[in-house]
């Protein structure tokens, strides 16, 4: 399975919600949960300032 980038703008312009909590994000369409992903941060690199 590879990877898909997901826009979170895009999720809120469908109707969809999100919520990161623990390290999963769940994307939920009225009661309907219809993403859960346990976030991966081993390919993203950043410098804190």
């Amino acid at each position: 399975m590879t990877p898909n980038l997901i826009s979170l703008s895009m999720l809120d312009s469908l109707g969809c919600s999100y919520r990161v909590e623990g390290g999963v994000l769940r994307v939920s369409k009225g009661a309907m949960v219809v993403m859960k992903r346990k976030l991966k941060m081993d390919y993203i690199s950043y410098k804190v300032a």
